[in-house]
């Protein structure tokens, strides 16, 4: 048997909880599965978990993929052993002034504005930004375990290839941008059908490309002659593409629901694109973060027609590597908190369908006022009222669950 540290005893409430688990990948930068908050709430592939090592117990083509698999690296190291990057405590400091700063812009905190100004200067930034990209998957998969032992936590490293310009040129002066866009998504196509063979019922990603970072993948068509204007257009076509091709590649496991978080450079999705949270298709949903139940955070992704819903994302104290916990910020910790509500709606009915799942989502907000035009639903997750929904939906219409738990559950505080 292969030599794991996993925790032998399990919450009394999983024991003895009749409903079923729910099975829930993480696509980040990796997972530490060694992590003492995270070791009950793993996924286990049970032929490798109880076969045998540096051998492809299942036949799938991955040699030891107990907890998922490290596409990006081709292996099942699900943290990258070459970043060695170590908790430190001046990252603690950070974030937590982080936390404050973001409050304060929005009038929920009390810095000294000279504390706010002097943030972006910090000299501990470098180190806490590393560690967070390394520590992020591992953060989100914290947020997804709290309070929800039924959950079975797949750890995901996708591939990050993208494909050279060159072989294109001509396709691109001729405004194709379609083949670019297929090739950029094999290895999420990759991942995709990993998760569909493993009944992966929701999925997080907390990932994504913003407009900017399209245009300066394709600077390099300078040398070919085009010019600024034109690198813009041809950036825009190439993301509308890109969005098609995902669409296509996250279909192809319709029982999995993705989650998106919607971005962190604080515009409208709706006029510039970001990907994949712009992707419309009835198993995928997009989150926006906001500070407590207060208010959108000021860096915060939106979108009436692209962005779903809301969560919170500010100060979130979650896991990090080192067997520590550290509070981080984002859109990334949003997505995760509603991956969360749908795995424990579907531990309520596991006969949900994706669809499914994703309205009782959306109609179960809390409507704030603060959200109306920013995201399509007008409000925030309401967990109870959505776990609710699910339980009545195993004896009545969903459209009726929904209304029913509108009436009998009140707003979050």
């Amino acid at each position: 048997m292969k030599k794991i540290f996993v925790a032998t005893l399990l919450p009394l409430f999983v024991l003895m909880n009749s409903a079923s688990a729910t099975n829930v990948a993480v696509i980040d930068s990796g997972l530490d599965v060694t992590h003492p908050f995270l070791i009950t709430s793993l996924w286990k592939n049970t032929p490798e978990y109880e076969g045998e090592d540096h051998f492809d117990d299942d036949e799938n083509g991955l040699i030891d993929d107990i907890f998922g698999y490290n596409f990006e690296q081709d292996n099942n190291d699900l943290i990258d052993l070459l970043n060695n990057i170590e908790f430190m405590m001046s990252d603690y400091e950070y974030f937590e002034l982080q936390d404050r700063v973001i409050r304060t812009k929005q009038g929920l905190d009390n810095l000294p504005q000279e504390e706010v100004d002097a943030f972006g200067l910090d000299n501990r930034r470098g180190h806490a930004y590393e560690f967070g990209h390394k520590a992020h998957g591992t953060h989100v998969s914290g947020i997804i375990a709290k309070e929800n032992p039924l959950v079975n936590i797949m750890g995901i490293k996708k591939g990050n290839r993208i494909v050279e310009i060159a072989p294109y040129i001509k396709e691109i002066k001729n405004y194709q941008l379609k083949n670019v866009a297929l090739g950029d998504v094999e290895d999420l196509e990759e991942t995709v059908l990993y998760l569909k063979e493993n009944n992966i019922r929701v999925a997080n990603g907390s990932f994504g490309t913003p407009y900017e970072a399209v245009i300066n993948r394709f600077l390099t068509l300078r040398t070919y002659g085009h010019h600024m204007s034109e690198i813009k257009y041809i950036s825009r076509l190439y993301q509308i593409e890109l969005l098609k091709a995902q669409e296509e590649t996250l279909s192809l496991s319709p029982k999995t629901l993705f989650v998106f978080a919607a971005g962190n450079s604080g515009y409208n999705n709706d006029t510039k694109i970001f990907t994949p949270a712009n992707v419309q298709i009835d198993n995928a949903l997009t989150v926006a973060a906001t500070i407590d139940r207060s208010a959108l955070a000021d860096f915060s992704c939106y979108g009436e027609k692209t962005v779903h819903i809301a969560a919170p994302g500010v100060g979130i104290l979650s896991t990090v590597p080192g067997d520590q916990l550290l509070k981080m910020s984002g859109t990334s910790q949003a997505a995760p908190f509603v991956t969360r509500v749908a795995s424990l709606v579907l531990d309520v009915n596991s006969d949900l369908k994706s669809v499914e799942v994703k309205r009782i989502l959306i109609e179960t907000v809390d409507k704030k006022d603060f959200l109306k035009g920013k995201v399509s639903s007008g409000g925030i997750v309401n967990e109870q009222r959505a776990i609710e929904a699910a339980r009545l939906s195993k004896d009545s219409s969903l459209e009726i669950a929904i209304q029913l738990a509108n009436i009998t559950i009140p707003d979050e505080l």
